[in-house]
C-alpha cells in the first residue's frame, strides 16, 4: 500500500477519493476480500461527488483486482 504523497502522485486523486474507475493511468487494484461478502457497495466513480452502488464482485472482475486480506489487524 502506498503512503498518501505517493498514491495521489501516482493517481491524481486525493487521498480519500481515489478511485480504480477513470484514472489516467493503469494501475493495479488490490480488494478486501471481505468486501465480496456484500451485495452491494458504494465507490468512487473516479470523479469528484460521482459514487457508484455496485455488485464488488462487479467491480472485481470490471478492474481485474487482485483480492486479499488487506485489514490491518490490532
Amino acid at each position: 500500500m502506498a503512503d498518501s504523497e505517493t498514491a495521489e502522485k501516482l493517481t491524481e486523486y486525493k487521498t480519500g477519493g481515489i478511485s480504480p474507475f477513470g484514472s489516467k493511468k493503469k494501475l493495479p487494484v488490490i480488494m478486501h476480500k471481505e468486501l465480496l461478502q456484500y451485495d452491494d457497495v458504494l465507490i468512487n466513480g473516479g470523479q469528484r461527488g460521482l459514487v457508484l452502488l455496485m455488485d464488488p464482485k462487479d467491480i472485481r472482475d470490471i478492474t481485474n483486482a487482485e483480492v486479499y486480506d488487506v485489514a490491518k489487524k490490532g
